[in-house]
């Protein structure tokens, strides 16, 4: 997210429960702000959300939610008075690209460039302005004046919105060959180590529009932080809809491809996917559910790929080497 947003500004709320404290390399505190958040640094009342023994599962799953929104809330506002705009709101199994679908519409050069999601959702937000600003002076200069605009196109009044939806596509945890994992990659590169690279099969065709489309799950959101007021801020929060109504503009549940710029959700190996403080352990991230998801082998594809080009093109080989040592490795398999 460093190269594909680009990542300039990056806010975590740390879980509780967690049993590992974030590992951060000084090197990406030099490229950008990152801060990290306890619940008494976005919670009124800490204690509310605190997870104990006696809680059950429901109970649990209140809290999970219920932090999660606050978080949002005031982390969106912290930004808003930071001066800060396109915001997005996912998490970290969750990596933002452009769909298959879309690029053929622009420079064959588009992912690789650093920044790419900002400067396409920048040059439709431009166009749709300018446009809607010229037909404000057509309309001035006529002698029947209409208070009517037309968008540009109806992608270019999506992404005028103040919030946005970014639909999901979920890929499942079937491993490739060595050679499709590595294919384009440089010889000291372990394509084991990334997800976006070591799963590449979806778990719905890539077309699919049918009943299965719902296991990619609601979509997450791009926010402009910098146009939410104060009364946007008090309104009813979900984590796919931080500030309703205002993210209900859009649809949670289009589907991945619909619009250019997507997420893709990696549900990873069952160690990754399962978590003993996890409060939905006995809901949704059973074992069960899991096996169910993990076969899933509805097409692969290479899309996000081009990340690891520009990224190299960025930082240099060297630099590439150091910043990626240590990912996607525990941190008892970390070096310094």
């Amino acid at each position: 997210h460093y190269f594909a947003l680009p990542l300039g500004y990056l806010v975590i709320a740390v879980d509780p429960a967690s049993k590992d404290p974030p590992h951060i390399d000084d090197y990406w505190h030099t490229v950008m702000t990152i801060e990290l958040w306890n619940d008494k640094d976005f919670m009124q009342f800490p204690g509310q959300v605190r997870r104990m023994k006696k809680d059950g599962t429901k109970e649990l799953e209140y809290k999970y939610v219920r932090r999660q929104r606050e978080f949002y809330k005031v982390c969106g506002k912290y930004l808003r008075d930071k001066g800060r705009t396109l915001t997005s709101f996912h998490d970290t199994d969750e990596y933002i690209t452009v769909s298959n679908q879309f690029q053929a519409n622009f420079s064959q050069t588009i992912v690789h460039q650093p920044g790419f999601v900002w400067n396409l959702l920048q040059m439709y937000r431009q166009q749709e302005r300018q446009a809607q600003q010229q037909q404000q002076r057509e309309n001035t200069t006529t002698t029947t004046t209409t208070n009517t605009t037309n968008s540009l196109s109806k992608i270019h009044k999506y992404y005028s919105n103040t919030c946005f939806h970014t639909p999901r596509a979920l890929y499942s945890a079937v491993e490739s060959t060595a050679a499709e994992r590595n294919h384009s990659l440089p010889t000291w590169m372990d394509a084991r180590q990334f997800e976006t690279l070591r799963y590449r099969y979806r778990l719905t065709p890539t077309q699919s529009r049918g009943p299965n489309k719902a296991r990619n799950g609601l979509a997450k959101v791009i926010v402009d932080v910098s146009r939410l007021t104060d009364a946007d801020l008090v309104t009813r929060s979900t984590p796919h809809a931080p500030f309703k109504p205002l993210c209900l503009r859009t649809s949670p549940s289009l589907d991945y491809g619909t619009v250019p710029v997507g997420i893709h959700h990696y549900l990873g190996p069952w160690e990754f996917y399962y978590r003993d403080n996890d409060p939905r352990k006995e809901t949704v991230r059973t074992r069960a559910n899991w096996e169910m998801l993990a076969q899933g082998k509805a097409g692969a594809d290479d899309e996000i790929r081009p990340w690891i080009r520009g990224f190299l093109d960025l930082v240099g080989t060297e630099q590439a080497k150091y910043l990626l040592r240590n990912a996607g490795l525990s941190l008892k398999n970390q070096t310094k």
